[in-house]
Order: structure tokens, then C-alpha cells, then sequence
């Protein structure tokens, strides 16, 4: 799979998230690309991005409906300390586990 391909999978996959990505979370995904940013640090941010306004927010937010959501939580995974991949697997079956309770 490639790296855009794979960007969009994850993106589209989580919970409050669009099922197809639009045009322009394409040209952001081929733009990560491009900067060489890691699949496993837009993994941690889309899991972290989509924790935050799923787990510890109110419910009535509305969906997450752009890739562009998610660019400062990156930004402050690039800039921050190291992530442990397996803080980012909890913290995914959390958020799954929680979006199968909500209504």
C-alpha cells in the first residue's frame, strides 16, 4: 500500500471521521509525503487527535471532516518527546471501545 493510500486508510478508518477522503486530505496526505513525516507519527496523531475529541470531550461535537484537523496534533508530536507506539495502540483500542458505547 502506499504512503498516501495508507494516510487516508487511517484517517477514514476512525470513529467521527469521513468514510472517503476528500481531494484536499489527498494533496495534505501527498504533502506528508513529501515532507518525509513517518506513517507511525500521523498514526499517533490521528489516534491522539481523534482520542482528544472523542474520549475527553463533549458528545455533541460535530465530525472531524478534514485530514487538516489533525496537522497541530502532529506538529506537537514532531516537536515534543517520543511517542511509545504501544501508549498509541492503548489509546486506539480505547478510543474504538468508547465509539461502540456511544449512541
Amino acid at each position: 500500500m502506499t504512503y498516501i493510500a495508507e494516510v487516508l486508510r487511517q484517517y477514514c478508518r476512525l470513529p467521527l471521521t469521513p468514510q472517503r477522503p476528500r481531494r484536499a486530505d489527498r494533496l495534505l496526505a501527498a504533502e506528508l509525503q513529501n515532507r518525509k513525516v513517518p506513517l507511525a507519527l500521523v498514526r499517533a496523531a490521528l489516534v491522539i487527535g481523534a482520542s482528544r475529541r472523542t474520549v475527553c470531550s463533549s458528545p455533541s461535537l460535530t465530525p472531524i471532516r478534514s485530514l487538516h484537523y489533525f496537522l497541530p496534533v502532529l506538529d506537537e508530536i514532531l516537536k515534543g518527546q517520543p511517542i511509545d507506539p504501544t501508549y498509541i495502540d492503548y489509546l486506539e483500542q480505547r478510543l474504538f471501545a468508547h465509539a461502540q458505547q456511544a449512541p
